[in-house]
């Protein structure tokens, strides 16, 4: 959201409140503080989307606004913040980088899910459509073992949020399977809503929503309901069950 770095107590204020210097002054340094605490600055918020009437302003910075229209950054965001009635999007830059998904990706206890959704409108956030797809294209990158990555996205994310009857290919399992082409797999980072290449077919509780690449119009999917959940005893079988288990194979 656009308020992500502005603070409760400003929004409380009413609007002559909020324009006198005092408080003006205040607002500065909070936010000047939580650009550091956060280490983004102005030309890291990228705006996704603030209203119908000024969809001009989607995929600039807060920076890139403010030098086309003579403002300072700040006095920039307050009126994007306004303009939206504090309900515009804007995407946060230096989250990651690829040391840090590197590192995080090697490390035995990371698992690979995503919080974004698809939006209306506006500009995209990528981790909605190609995501899991990256994983696959820095796997081959970073010459990870294909296991490694699979299960780091399935089994390891259904166990860790206790998600019963997903993760795993089993009997009584609910059948999300993705097929994937390894070879050919591949992102586009510069277009967020881009479909990524070398995914082949995917079923949603058993339904094929997607064939050959293409979508083929039909929706399964059900929100997981919690349930009485057991972990999956892998760690007791022998390595080649496991990794039978996880229906992993190369295919020339």
């Amino acid at each position: 959201m656009i308020t992500v770095v502005f603070p409760a107590w400003y929004a409380a204020l009413s609007k002559e409140e909020a324009k006198k210097s005092g408080n003006r002054m205040k607002l500065a340094l909070t936010i000047f503080l939580y650009r550091k605490l956060f280490g983004i600055d102005w030309d890291d918020l990228k705006i996704a989307f603030i209203s119908d009437e000024h969809r001009e302003y989607e995929g600039k910075t807060v920076l890139d606004a403010a030098k086309e229209e003579g403002l300072k950054p700040l006095d920039m965001y307050l009126k994007l913040v306004e303009l939206s009635d504090r309900k515009g999007s804007i995407f946060l830059g230096k989250y990651y980088n690829d040391e840090i998904v590197k590192r995080l990706m090697e490390d035995d206890l990371s698992i690979f899910i995503t919080d974004a959704w698809v939006e209306e409108k506006g500009l995209q956030n990528i981790a909605a459509f190609q995501t899991f797809p990256q994983f696959f294209v820095l796997a081959k990158k970073y010459n990870m073992p294909l296991e490694t990555i699979v299960r780091k996205m399935t089994g390891a994310a259904a166990d860790r949020f206790k998600i019963a009857d997903r993760g795993y290919l089993r009997p009584g399992f609910k059948a999300d399977i993705t097929v994937i082409d390894l070879k050919n797999m591949a992102v586009n980072e510069q277009v967020p809503d881009a479909k990524p290449e070398g995914i082949a077919h995917v079923f949603v509780n058993g339904i094929r929503a997607v064939s050959d690449g293409k979508f083929t119009g039909k929706t399964a999917g059900e929100v997981a309901k919690k349930k009485p959940y057991q972990a999956p005893a892998l760690s007791a079988l022998p390595l080649k069950h496991r990794l039978r288990d996880l229906s992993i194979e190369e295919v020339d």
